[in-house]
């Protein structure tokens, strides 16, 4: 099956139209300590006001995060993580690993609160607990997947993002950046599946050429790929393959079908787990706060 088909079948697109713009993924980490006011999340992000609106409505729209009224006259609210929010943090636990262990940045993930340590997670199988390499994985694709329609989590048919991913023209150090722009995840994805050649990755993931050239530029100049003709991930960009696979599963759980299956070389069919390399403890929505410059929203909000 072209790569084309595999992404365009797959939960990758649908996934990117939830989480792929800027901030997004810092919204969702800070609300994993429990509900914000939207004065908050603006001072302690230091987001524009204007940028903040407008990514949680988008949250709001796609059931990630539920606004909570706490005051009727004028109406306020505070918001907080739905369950499929919560379910994001495999892929919001991953992208703040690699970060720090690949781009220098600082930990924003806590086990406890701040004071406590700083989550360091890894992505192990859950059948043999070894920690998930590229190099040790297989995959599969169902038979029947070249029949689906691209749709949604809801069902409904997945929308394109060529006017809403724009680029900075810097290089993408971290793992939020590639993922907080669909077109440079999307050409990740296609290197993952085996694409190498420029052709075949505009072919994949359906861009322009001059954005898929960009992108591949930026991705680089960020050592995670190394250039053509025949481009491939380096040892920095292979790090980001269980942030995919995290990613390609939240998606499928979503939507209530596989649209990749994995084996690990134990033979098990891949069920990722996360684990702190800190502390060896599991990694639960429940444990986990974000660091931020002001405390959580104390105020009582209606269910």
């Amino acid at each position: 099956m072209p790569t084309r088909d595999r992404i365009a079948h797959s939960s990758v697109p649908s996934t990117l139209e939830a989480i792929g713009d800027g901030w997004t993924l810092s919204l969702l980490s800070a609300l994993l300590s429990g509900p914000r006011r939207f004065e908050e999340l603006a001072a302690g992000l230091g987001i524009p006001r204007s940028t903040l609106s407008t990514r949680l409505r988008h949250l709001v729209s796609h059931g990630l995060v539920e606004a909570r009224a706490y005051r009727e006259r004028p109406t306020r609210h505070a918001y907080a993580l739905s369950a499929a929010g919560a379910s994001l943090l495999p892929v919001l636990a991953l992208a703040d690993a690699f970060d720090v262990t690949h781009a220098g940045a600082d930990p924003s993930l806590w086990h406890g609160d701040a004071a406590g340590h700083a989550v360091r997670a890894v992505a192990v199988c859950a059948t043999c607990g070894e920690v998930v390499h590229a190099r040790d994985m297989t995959a599969s694709y169902p038979d029947d997947l070249a029949d689906e329609s691209a749709t949604d989590a809801d069902g409904a048919p997945t929308r394109g993002r060529a006017t809403r991913a724009r680029s900075t023209r810097k290089p993408l150090w971290r793992a939020r950046e590639v993922l907080e722009d669909a077109w440079a995840a999307k050409v990740v994805a296609a290197l993952f599946m085996g694409e190498q050649r420029f052709t075949g990755l505009v072919e994949a993931t359906q861009a322009a050429p001059n954005i898929v050239s960009e992108r591949l530029q930026r991705l680089t100049d960020a050592q995670l790929v190394r250039g053509g003709p025949a481009y491939q991930l380096s040892p920095r960009g292979l790090a980001l393959y269980p942030l995919v696979v995290a990613l390609i599963a939240y998606g499928d759980a979503r939507r209530g079908h596989p649209s990749l299956a994995l084996t690990h070389r134990c033979g098990a069919a891949l069920r990722l787990r996360l684990r702190c390399a800190s502390c060896g403890e599991g990694v639960l929505s429940s444990s986990v706060s974000f660091a931020m410059q002001v405390p959580p929203c104390t105020t009582p909000t209606r269910t």
